[in-house]
């Protein structure tokens, strides 16, 4: 019992290394991108009003805002969307309404703004992963990999919780976060597909059906349990397992190419 014990303290701690190696990975190509871009838009960079029609923001308005996304976020997994007000938001960022409406226009824009800012942060990370050179299975493991160690995460499990008990309520906030989701982490495994099809690594079929197939495949065996909060994050190694399950079985239907093609 000891043993297990311990065997079992050593796999959540390998767990919570990993996910921060994920995070820290993440925070380095975001940076590595929005230094870029900040040295394309320095010389075009100008101060006006953070509410103004142009849609650009000093570096103060900028860090403002993802301060006020910060807390917002903080409100909005804590006490869901419904019970969250725009009034605790501005007192929690110590600022005033008029601050978080020059912003965000309402409540929904914010919450919205909040959730797109966690996946397209993610997705810069799957655009990278899907384009370094390397085998057709060999990339598919590793998008497949970092995207469970996302949507498993607590933050993920916590997002997708709020958005279920609210879609009822605001059809138009759940259609616009599945539509973000369409936009993102979807079309960018759809792209690589379609290039696998273009050199002729992969069948002629269509690319966004493969990626929703893909993407069943490799949550087939945790997602429902993990929502429902049946069972905690998966272990890495019970993630590196589903994912190469689920892309061999995947390749098995789509490849044109031998095996030791993929490998």
């Amino acid at each position: 019992m000891v043993l297990l014990f311990q065997s079992e303290l050593r796999d959540r701690r390998e767990a919570r290394d990993r996910e921060a190696t994920f995070c820290q990975e993440r925070r380095r190509i975001i940076s590595g991108h929005a230094e870029h871009a900040n040295l394309a838009a320095g010389s075009k960079r100008r101060s006006t009003p953070a509410g103004s029609n142009s849609g650009k923001l000093t570096r103060t308005q900028a860090l403002r805002r993802e301060y006020i996304l910060d807390v917002a976020q903080a409100e909005f997994l804590a006490n869901g969307f419904e019970k969250t007000s725009m009034a605790a938001i501005s007192n929690r960022a110590g600022g005033s309404k008029a601050t978080i409406y020059s912003y965000f226009p309402s409540k929904e824009a914010l919450f919205l703004a909040v959730v797109e800012r966690h996946k397209s942060q993610s997705n810069i990370l799957f655009t990278e992963l899907l384009e370094q050179e390397r085998s057709c299975r060999a990339s598919l493991i590793a998008w497949g990999e970092a995207f469970l160690q996302l949507v498993h995460s607590d933050q993920s499990v916590r997002f997708f919780r709020v958005i279920c008990a609210e879609c009822e309520n605001y059809p138009d906030i759940a259609q616009s976060l599945y539509a973000q989701s369409r936009q993102t982490t979807h079309r960018t495994l759809a792209a690589f597909l379609q290039r696998q099809i273009a050199r002729g690594a992969l069948t002629q079929s269509d690319p966004n059906l493969a990626a929703d197939q893909l993407i069943a495949l490799c949550q087939a065996r945790t997602q429902r349990a993990r929502l429902l909060n049946v069972v905690p994050a998966p272990l890495p190694a019970e993630i590196t397992h589903d994912v190469e399950a689920a892309v061999d079985i995947f390749l098995s239907a789509y490849s044109q190419l031998s095996p030791q093609f993929f490998t």
